[in-house]
């Protein structure tokens, strides 16, 4: 056995070759945009919520009213 330890290592072009674990491990990766990933997207989707909210809101709240100007013309006999 061989005093450098290595490890399988998959290769861009699919072949298996043992590598030293040293190098694996001072290996740089790219850096990971957490911002356009993950923040952005969870951003964006709060963003909607909102406004769904909102409109589903006023949709309601329009609604709401119709019906008391409905009661309150038929309770005085204004009806439509």
């Amino acid at each position: 056995m061989s005093a450098i330890s290595t490890t399988a290592a998959t290769y861009q072009d699919g072949a298996m070759r043992q590598r030293p674990i040293g190098d694996i491990l001072s290996e740089q990766f790219a850096p990971f945009d957490h911002r356009s990933k993950v923040v952005a997207p969870f951003d964006d989707e709060t963003k909607r919520d909102a406004a769904f909210i909102e409109k589903l809101t006023r949709q309601r709240l329009n609604d709401f009213i119709t019906r008391i100007k409905l009661a309150l013309a038929a309770l005085t006999g204004l009806g439509p």
